[in-house]
């Protein structure tokens, strides 16, 4: 039977229809307008493949070749990993590799997407030339001056150079689990001095945080911060933390998520000042997971840049649906589009090829699969998708993860199909944008409820 792709991407495009609260438009505002209204009028349509390699070739001509078999296939971008400028001190920098495999890309004809995601760990040579102790530099919630001109120094040093040769900088991605430990000194009084900004009083604080009326939960900001941590208050366990301490227990996630928010923030502002015209990609993954739990909030995050990129790996991110593929799919892709509503946004870094066993269980890829992966990303609203990756790697826990290529270094069936759809998406690129940003079907999704359920035993 034949494939009209033309008819299937118009109707996903015409599934969508608007639905819109105070909070959702809320949100709309904080969109970048400037940068997503040239995204718009130029009908930016990115499909991407990574190219990011173990070892690196020792000249850029197996790079420039295999840049071209990638744009041939139909993909629009490449994303480019592990560039960041070598540091040799007294504000010299070595850009040596970042310039030769631009020049590789921009022979072959591709757009570069370039994943960033280094300032908030900069060369240690760098921070101890400013005097900073890299202990201090990780628990910051860069607010200091002296913080924010090391990443600005990061900054002007690794972008720019390669402004205007990048279609995007990806400067956070995959937010990890916030390391922050109470039973710190330096954490805990950032954790007090946090409550105290918010309450203002321990009475007000014991009102929010107490069950039972006329209850003290706590008597000094010092103690009630090391009451948000089970790990370091060890009386509270079981039904004990959703009776007893969910109070406690929903404002230490909050500092977190609060924490990893602003340290973003900060890189994006300071990158934004260095390149005003670029798009900003900031990244999250295990969209099915307890957010509050991982300290995260992707509902903010998602709004520190314009573009909101997710991980959609099928032996990574699906552990929570046993072994179901085209809903679960659909879902994260809806997720990442209804935390960015009218933005851009992306099936970032999602499963490119098969993976015989990784990230716990097995998978297997075809050009079915694949059709119908890239249709989902596209029936949920997001107008860019990127692959994980064009070479799968060699060896370990993800050996032949995700490759768009075999062994042999050829491309597959399936990078194939995926580059079909690619070519699809940029002839029909207007269609996909008209109504992007509209669904008929949203899904809810509360941070309070889920720091409820965090508590619970």
């Amino acid at each position: 039977m034949g494939f009209d792709i033309r008819a299937v991407l118009i109707y996903t495009a015409r599934m969508n229809n608007t639905y819109r609260n105070a909070a959702i438009s809320k949100r709309l505002a904080r969109v970048d307008g400037k940068v997503l209204s040239r995204l718009r009028e130029t009908g930016e349509i990115w499909s991407a493949v990574v190219y990011w390699t173990m070892d690196d070739p020792a000249d850029c001509r197996e790079i420039e070749k295999e840049l071209r078999v990638i744009r041939g296939l139909g993909f629009q971008a490449v994303r480019f990993h592990e560039l960041q400028p070598v540091y040799r001190g007294n504000g010299k920098w070595d850009n040596s590799k970042a310039e030769a495999w631009f020049s590789a890309a921009e022979r072959a004809g591709i757009k570069v997407i370039l994943c960033g995601e280094v300032f908030d760990h900069p060369p240690a040579k760098l921070l101890e030339e400013h005097g900073i102790a890299r202990q201090a530099f990780d628990k910051s919630w860069f607010e200091e001056p002296e913080h924010q001109n090391v990443i600005r120094e990061y900054a002007k040093a690794y972008i720019g150079p390669l402004r205007g040769r990048a279609i995007a900088w990806c400067i956070k991605g995959e937010p990890h689990p916030a390391v922050v430990d109470l039973n710190d000194p330096a954490d805990r009084a950032a954790f007090a001095l946090w409550l105290e900004k918010k309450y203002g009083t321990l009475d007000k604080l014991n009102a929010a945080w107490r069950v039972y009326k006329g209850e003290t939960v706590a008597a000094a900001w010092d103690t009630a911060a090391i009451l948000g941590d089970p790990a370091v208050d060890k009386l509270i366990n079981g039904t004990a933390n959703a009776k007893k301490r969910y109070g406690a227990l929903h404002d230490f996630a909050r500092y977190k998520a609060d924490r990893e928010n602003a340290r973003a923030r900060v890189i994006a502002k300071i990158v934004k000042d260095v390149d005003p015209d670029g798009v900003i990609g900031i990244g999250s993954h295990q969209l099915f997971v307890n957010q509050p739990k991982l300290g995260w909030d992707i509902g903010e995050w998602a709004h520190v840049g314009n573009l909101h990129t997710t991980s959609i790996h099928l032996s990574w991110h699906f552990e929570t649906v046993g072994g179901e593929v085209d809903i679960p799919v659909w879902l994260q892709a809806r997720m990442t589009r209804d935390a960015l509503k009218s933005g851009f946004t992306s099936a970032f870094e999602t499963t490119g090829g098969a993976v015989q066993f990784s990230g716990g269980y097995g998978n297997h890829m075809d050009c079915g699969l694949m059709r119908r992966l890239c249709l989902a990303y596209l029936a949920a609203g997001n107008q860019t998708m990127a692959f994980w990756t064009w070479k799968c790697r060699p060896g370990g826990w993800e050996q032949g993860e995700y490759g768009m290529t075999g062994y042999s270094g050829k491309p597959m069936p399936w990078a194939e199909e995926a580059g079909r759809i690619a070519k699809a998406m940029d002839k029909f690129r207007a269609e996909i944008w008209e109504d992007a940003s509209t669904a008929s079907v949203g899904i809810v999704e509360s941070w309070d409820t889920d720091a409820v359920l965090n508590s619970e035993p």
